[in-house]
Formats: structure tokens, sequence, C-alpha cells
């Protein structure tokens, strides 16, 4: 039942980003740098010798930063508490070695992307 559970947890947040990207063609430079740095590591992840609960915690963080970019977009606060904490633990994640040298890089790349969109 767990092997179907992370199964099904996996197709999810592999389909995740598809309508996002389909729905939303006007996306903010934030949003679309979002968006991109969580279909990244959600591929990243699967080459990843992180466990389940590991990879589900860096799907969530990087849907904060998702979540942060959308609510920036509508003209709402975002929490910079939860997003600077999710931000360290995505950093600190692609710092630990269990990513594969060329999506460490992608990785990297990705998050400068999304620093630079939020200014």
């Amino acid at each position: 039942m767990k092997k179907y559970f992370l199964s099904a947890l996996f197709a999810t947040l592999l389909a995740a980003p598809l309508p996002i990207f389909a729905a939303n063609a006007n996306m903010t430079p934030m949003q679309a740098a979002a968006h991109h740095l969580q279909s990244d590591l959600t591929q990243a992840l699967e080459q990843s010798s992180f466990n389940a609960r590991q990879r589900y915690n860096l799907s969530q963080d990087a849907a904060v930063l998702v979540q942060a970019a959308d609510r920036r977009a509508q003209g709402r606060r975002m929490d910079r508490r939860e997003l600077r904490n999710s931000a360290k633990a995505l950093i600190k994640a692609f710092d630990s070695g269990s990513f594969q040298v060329g999506d460490v890089s992608m990785l990297n790349s990705d998050f400068n992307q999304f620093k630079h969109s939020i200014r």
C-alpha cells in the first residue's frame, strides 16, 4: 500500500505544474521562475538519493515558492518567513550531494533566476 501511495504522490506532483502552465500564459517573471524551479525539482527528485519523506518535504518547499509568487502576482502579501525557510531548505538540499551533478547546476540556476525575479 505504501508503494502505491508514493507512486500516486509522485504522479500527482508530476502532473500538477502542467495545467498551471497551460492555464496561465500571462505569468509574471517571478511566477514563471517559481513554476520552472518546481518542475525541474520534481524531475531531479526522481534521480536523487532522498527518501520519500525528504522528497515530499522538498516538493512542499518548492510549492511555497510558487504560492508566494502567485500571491504577489495577485497583489497579496507573501509570508516572508515561510518563503525564507523554504528557500534555505532548498539550498541546503542542493548542497547535500543527494542530487546528480547536472541536476544541481540546473536547480541552482533555476533558484538564482527565481531570486532575481523577486526584485
